[in-house]
């Protein structure tokens, strides 16, 4: 299972959904959002689970993702929900944070 919202309530959601066996990545917190509350004997223990964080990469991971956003652009498009000039980043801003806005870019002229 893959969470990549960096909201708290996603783990507390997710983690019980996870097979026995299962792992779970976590690549959406790019900042401190507050805790977490884990069962951690119940969700991770006896599930036999692992878990795995992921705070940056490598900067070849950044081509290769571009590389795959440029051969699907049709796919990667659709999750493009908003597009704001760079003046209007603010506002990109807060339509990510109020969840207006499930991928908001910033077009620059």
């Amino acid at each position: 299972m893959i969470e990549a919202t960096g909201d708290p309530s996603a783990v507390d959601e997710g983690l019980p959904l996870l097979r026995s066996g299962g792992t779970y990545l976590s690549i959406g917190f790019s900042q401190p959002p507050g805790d977490c509350t884990v069962d951690f004997f119940k969700e991770v223990v006896r599930k036999n689970v692992k878990i795995q964080g992921i705070w940056v990469s490598v900067t070849r991971h950044t081509f290769q993702a571009l590389r795959l956003i440029e051969k699907e652009k049709d796919l990667f498009g659709r999750m493009i929900t908003h597009r704001f000039r760079l003046d209007e980043a603010n506002e990109a801003l807060s339509a990510m944070e109020s969840r207006e806005a499930l991928k908001a870019v910033l077009i620059f002229p």
